[in-house]
């Protein structure tokens, strides 16, 4: 029960942004890397609050960049106190513009004396880990980064493509092998990730995957102009989702190969002919 002097009037709950503080907390894992949000919340009215809401936001008030919602006891008058979040990194990746923490004070048991100063923004200028790329080292020892765009990135791991037994349709030549990568969107949600390698790709390299036990070109990937670049664009539920489930969840075993081909001269009508090897 509160035990402040005051006896009439309003409280007045405000953001404290010189005491409000975000901090990075390391993980050896970078998908595990945490953003440490600390606020104060002062009670600059002359009347006890009993309690009230506060909402932690990542960039905008809206529900999908909601970090969390904690209920706070009652605030004596010209007292404060302390409210904590925290968030994996890897939840808001590659947000340039995007990034401040927005606090907001809402449900304030007694009515407030003035609710305009509800909302409190605090600078966002730290450096994730996830947004300098997630570097990958393939089954035999290259080197590879993953930027995640959209989506949040969950797994991802290197896959040995002969480890795979069903070799009909296969690519001759994966120079990476497989990256097995694991994504949460929305239900029906969208992922995006740009896979950066370390020398050009061929002009003949597609996208490949293995899915529902057969391999396949993908076509929603673009390569950029010196194809060291692939962006790849996944949607859950659809054609390149593993799982074939509208369920927030994509999984994605694939990477870049071709398919050898021969030339072949037919002696009777002197026309050229592919045969592609398999």
């Amino acid at each position: 029960m509160l035990q402040g002097s005051a006896t009439g009037g309003s409280p007045d709950l405000t953001v404290n942004l010189t005491n409000s503080s975000l901090v990075l907390i390391d993980n050896q894992d970078i998908l595990y890397e945490k953003l440490s949000i600390s606020t104060q919340i002062d009670n600059i009215g002359d009347n006890d609050s009993y309690s009230a809401d506060i909402y932690c936001y990542f960039g905008s008030m809206s529900q999908e960049n909601l970090i969390g919602k904690k209920m706070i006891a009652g605030i004596e008058a010209g007292k404060s106190t302390q409210v904590s979040f925290e968030i994996e990194t890897a939840k808001f990746a590659n947000r340039p513009d995007d990034r401040n923490i927005i606090i907001r004070i809402d449900n304030v048991i007694l009515s407030e004396l003035n609710s305009d100063n509800n909302i409190g923004i605090i600078n966002n200028e730290l450096a994730f880990q996830i947004d300098k790329g997630i570097s990958l080292s393939t089954i035999d020892g290259k080197s590879i980064k993953i930027f995640l765009l959209q989506g949040q990135l969950k797994s991802f791991n290197a896959i040995d493509p002969t480890s795979i037994t069903n070799t009909q349709n296969r690519p001759d030549n994966l120079p990476y092998g497989l990256l097995d990568t694991r994504f949460e969107t929305s239900v029906g949600g969208t992922a995006e990730v740009r896979v950066q390698f370390p020398e050009p790709l061929s002009s003949n390299v597609k996208w490949y995957k293995y899915m529902n036990d057969q391999w396949i070109a993908y076509s929603d990937v673009v390569f950029n102009e010196q194809r060291t670049e692939a962006t790849i664009t996944l949607h859950d539920g659809e054609e390149g989702d593993d799982d074939g489930i509208r369920n927030g969840i994509i999984v994605d075993p694939a990477g870049p190969g071709t398919l050898n081909t021969e030339e072949v001269k037919d002696d009777d009508d002197d026309h050229m002919c592919f045969i592609s090897i398999l």
